[in-house]
């Protein structure tokens, strides 16, 4: 009976393939401090990137436009894309793309971050539209659900998209991962919300990280705007729910250099490799 219990617990327990997933706002073509006319050549730049990760499963922010989308993902072959079609407000901030050879897409969805009795999703203060895009896959024998998004930097548009996401699944029972721009600082309290809600952060499970390029100093892997010392500068956050001792080999953060001697976007690409059952 004790051998029975302890092939169970060794079969229950076991992880097997890993998912590399990246979360990266690009910084958009009309973005203060984006080279509009010269946008082509940083996607370019940013395309690069991304293919050098090779990552499982991509959240990206800040692609205005379906079309920028679909020129990424036309650089991966036999990858799939998840934006929002469906809505007169048709963008492309975020997006999911996904490697189909890992990954089957069971069904995918969009979350309009606004109040319930919104006719226009311009936030709890307004705001340009913010959304979460959701994508449920089958992966490693089993299912789980992929959330991407950015969230709107005021204060009420953060409560307000906290509340709504940890209230839509609080009774979902798969995994859940989250990738986004969060525009949340750990000390913020909208972080403890999501806490709260049941997501953990895996950057806290890993507690190390790991740097790809040149790092002269805290500058080079922080978003300025939110703070100058790593980690309590990190926005771009991987959260996890409903998921039982996640293994996470690796947290890297992207400081390359790759767009004519500058960063690509004022933002650094994060990276990490989860396994889970």
């Amino acid at each position: 009976m004790k051998i029975f219990l302890i092939l169970l617990l060794s079969s229950t327990l076991s992880y097997g393939e890993s998912l590399k997933i990246i979360n990266f706002n690009t910084m958009c073509d009309l973005c203060k401090g984006s080279n509009y006319f010269d946008f082509d050549n940083r996607l370019n730049s940013l395309i690069e990137t991304l293919k050098s990760h090779e990552a499982d499963i991509m959240s990206l922010q800040e692609l205005r436009s379906i079309g920028q989308a679909k020129t990424i993902l036309k650089n991966f072959e036999n990858y799939g894309l998840i934006v929002n079609t469906d809505s007169i407000i048709s963008f492309a901030d975020p997006s999911i793309i996904y490697n189909k050879n890992k990954l089957k897409l069971i069904e995918s969805g969009q979350l309009w971050l606004t109040p319930s009795d919104s006719i226009i999703p311009l936030g709890w203060k307004f705001s340009f539209p913010r959304q979460v895009i959701w994508g449920k896959f089958q992966f490693n024998g089993g299912e789980f659900i992929f959330l991407s998004s950015h969230f709107d930097n005021r204060i009420e548009n953060l409560q307000g998209s906290v509340k709504l996401i940890t209230e839509y699944f609080k009774n979902e029972t798969l995994p859940i991962i989250f990738a986004g721009d969060t525009n949340i600082t750990d000390d913020m309290p909208e972080y403890k919300a999501f806490r709260e809600g049941g997501f953990s952060n895996i950057f806290d499970i890993k507690k190390s990280f790991t740097v790809k390029g040149e790092y002269l100093s805290d500058k080079d892997i922080c978003y300025l705007k939110k703070g100058k010392v790593f980690p309590a500068c990190r926005v771009e956050h991987f959260f996890v729910k409903n998921v039982v001792n996640p293994k996470v080999n690796s947290f890297i953060i992207d400081a390359r250099k790759s767009y004519n001697g500058l960063f690509n976007s004022d933002h650094r690409p994060v990276i990490t490799e989860l396994e889970f059952n």
